[in-house]
């Protein structure tokens, strides 16, 4: 009897195992030969999600993603082709060199903090794990943490936990209520992580680290780090060593079909077409039956309808990006795009990850998603500023190795602090101005009193209070005269406010084009934030070109279809732009090019300076600032607004240029000293592939600029000073 007992056990579990790794995932690339072949195989089930996304000549598109074994069968029975690059992910990884618990022990020891360890699944905590971590938290610092509490239960009956960070964690507080969540999709744990490791510091730092006490004391945060938990923990039984494939709930459905995609099952635009998401259960982006059918979902309605969230970030992986609305629509942009833009470049700041819509960003288009729940559904609850971070590279894929957890988490953490801020009130510079104090011109040159305003802005979503400013310097060849503000100001939310004058001397042996050390002290609230001016030159330069498009085309020569506009400028009644009429052309090249060039003096500094602004599609089309010596070869130039080329489209990889949006127009300042004593060509070039058009780019008041130690004959003639 023992033994028939023990051989139904062991052939159950046999069975068992053989159903959960019933299910095979590749990594594959897949040439469409454009959008409608794309959409055509969405249509058909096979949606691709959380791949790399690339434009090919003639409108082809390529994807490199990983799916399952029945979507490839999809593919097959439509005549798609496609190149097998790893037949299975799962023993891919389960192949892949594993750190030995000395090196994880020395990761961890390595870390800043304390509390924060590596998992059991692959450097991953388990379901139960991350259940720990949030009891051992409400022990450690129970004055600024509640206990774990459940939003709701999955459809296997597990927890959906929430845990609260605040100076007073049990009380409702008139402060703004921030948003943090992970895993949606069951096989994407390094957000997961990301968002653990971020509470830790939190906590770690709180009491010693001014701006996390503020955040602390002044946000309400919240926190859900598994909305998956029954697809997690079923990658945990089939691979628990890490690397399951997994990604949707356990729902049963018809078929002998598993799975709800959490991400396709809110309400706003759910089912909007059958390319954004599935309606066939196999599918690994299944939408359900119908919108919130899910009980995880529901929960996180539930409790989002009963909080006051007005920012959050939902974590995912992978591709280094940071998408924002819609998701249901390609071209549709949000009522607050701006908004989204402008918190989308500040949060990529330090982790550069590309931003966009979906489409914008990873090449397709998905309904029913949490970000446009949470932001488009304003009847049941406020409107709250959502965007996704996907954190890893492709190499990372779903499960990057134990060495590369605690780099994501830290190049995430600028972000989630990021965040929080950006939910209350945020000042941070916008503008500023320098004149010299005594004769009243633009310049300040050695042995003079300079004056300097700044234009501060608040870029989050609530007012800024008690915003005070101050101008510091430790150069030797500036003293301060007069840098502090007088009062301290509330600055609403998207104003800008000017300061006061501030006041300081150049030393009379500093030398011409010298870049002095200015800075400026922004303090809210008792948190001081500093930025250091990098645009400032000392001395009066000898102009050496300008030019404010008033004269139309009379110093270029053009390529396509450049030409003055009296739409949109900074100074006159006209600027230059690529496409005055409409938006820019496709495969287009369109040049803007010194007629003439221009001999550059041996100056101690030489710089190009203009005012622009743009809308070119992020990370395919492409402008950039050229210089030759001989009219042939052109090098890209560097400014304070470039940003490198992505590898994709237009943009060469690492090539400095423009692309997205920036909506104002601003200064851009280049270095050309690299260049003095010798004869150059300027130009202003931007490319297009073949999909996507947009405005393009505008330019003002462009000027090259020499810097010498003695002033130059044209010093003191232009009398400008700020209004």
């Amino acid at each position: 009897m023992i033994k028939k007992t023990f051989f139904y056990l062991l052939l159950l579990t046999v069975l068992f195992q053989s159903t959960l790794l019933a299910v095979q995932y590749s990594k594959v690339r897949i040439v469409f030969r454009d959008r409608d072949q794309q959409r055509t195989t969405a249509r058909a089930g096979v949606i691709i999600d959380h791949g790399a996304f690339e434009k090919l000549p003639g409108g082809r598109i390529a994807v490199t993603a990983v799916l399952n074994d029945r979507e490839l069968s999809v593919l097959n029975r439509n005549g798609i082709s496609y190149q097998v690059l790893v037949p299975d992910v799962v023993a891919a990884y389960q192949q892949r060199a594993k750190a030995t618990p000395t090196e994880i022990r020395a990761m961890n020891a390595a870390d800043q903090l304390q509390h924060f360890e590596l998992g059991s699944m692959g450097g991953y905590y388990t379901y139960d794990e991350v259940v720990a971590e949030l009891d051992s938290m409400h022990l450690l610092y129970p004055q600024i943490t509640t206990t774990k509490q459940s939003i709701g239960k999955s459809i296997e009956g597990r927890d959906l936990w929430m845990l609260k960070i605040s100076d007073n964690p049990d009380e409702d507080e008139d402060e703004p209520e921030i948003f943090y969540n992970a895993l949606h999709h069951a096989r994407e744990p390094a957000g997961m992580m990301a968002v653990m490791y971020f509470m830790d510091y939190l906590l770690e730092n709180y009491g010693s680290d001014p701006e996390v006490t503020y955040l602390v004391d002044h946000r309400e945060l919240y926190f859900i780090p598994v909305i998956n938990p029954d697809g997690y923990v079923y990658n945990q039984q089939t691979n628990p060593d890490g690397g399951g494939q997994w990604r949707k709930n356990r729902r049963e459905n018809p078929g002998n079909f598993y799975g709800v995609d959490l991400n396709r099952n809110y309400g706003y635009e759910w089912g909007h077409d059958d390319e954004g998401s599935s309606p066939y259960p196999y599918s690994g982006t299944y939408r359900g039956t119908e919108p919130f059918s899910e009980p995880e979902t529901q929960a996180v309605r539930d409790f989002c309808n009963s909080r006051q969230f007005v920012i959050a970030l939902s974590y995912h992986t992978y591709s280094d990006r940071l998408i924002y609305p819609w998701g249901y629509e390609s071209t549709l942009l949000t009522p607050d795009s701006v908004i989204f833009f402008d918190h989308s470049a500040r949060l990529t700041a330090d982790n550069h990850y590309l931003t966009g819509t979906a489409n914008q960003t990873v090449g397709y288009i998905v309904n029913g998603d949490s970000d446009d729940w949470f932001y488009g559904e304003q009847d049941s609850k406020g409107k709250i500023i959502a965007m996704t971070p996907e954190v890893g590279t492709d190499e990372d894929g779903f499960w990057p190795a134990e060495d590369r957890i605690y780099p994501l988490c830290r190049e995430n953490l600028p972000a989630n602090l990021l965040l929080a801020w950006l939910g209350g009130g945020k000042a941070v510079r916008h503008d500023f101005r320098v004149w010299d104090d005594d004769l009243q011109n633009e310049y300040v040159d050695a042995g003079e009193t300079g004056a300097i305003v700044f234009d501060v802005m608040n870029v989050g979503l609530n007012t800024a209070q008690n915003v005070s400013f101050s101008l510091l310097s430790s150069d030797p060849y500036i003293q301060i005269v007069d840098g502090q503000q007088q009062n301290a100001v509330a600055i609403p939310s998207r104003a800008t406010v000017t300061s006061d004058t501030f006041r300081f001397s150049v030393d009379a042996t500093a030398p011409g084009g010298y870049a002095p050390e200015l800075v400026l002290a922004i303090d809210q609230d008792g948190v001081t934030k500093y930025d250091t001016l990098r645009t400032f030159f000392t001395g009066t330069p000898q102009i050496l070109f300008a030019d404010s498009a008033e004269s139309g085309l009379d110093q270029w020569t053009v390529t396509g279809s450049w030409d003055t506009t009296g739409a949109d400028y900074t100074s006159g009644a006209r600027s230059f732009t690529d496409s005055p009429h409409s938006h820019y052309a496709d495969n287009q090249e369109s040049l803007l090019t010194l007629r003439n060039p221009l001999d550059l003096p041996a100056a101690n500094r030489v710089t190009l300076t203009f005012n622009t602004k743009w809308r070119i599609e992020n990370n395919y089309d492409f402008a950039t600032v050229e210089i030759s010596t001989d009219s042939a070869n052109w090098t890209a130039l560097s400014g304070q607004l470039t940003a490198d080329g992505s590898g994709k489209g237009q943009q060469p990889s690492g090539t400095p240029g423009y692309d997205g949006l920036q909506m104002d127009w601003t200064g851009e300042v280049m270095d050309l000293s690299d260049y003095a004593g010798q004869q150059i060509w300027l130009r202003f070039r931007l490319t297009s592939d073949d999909n996507t058009n947009m405005d393009g780019w505008y330019l003002d008041d462009m000027r090259v600029q020499a810097y010498e130690d003695q002033p130059s004959g044209l010093a003191h003639t232009k009398e400008t000073v700020p209004e």
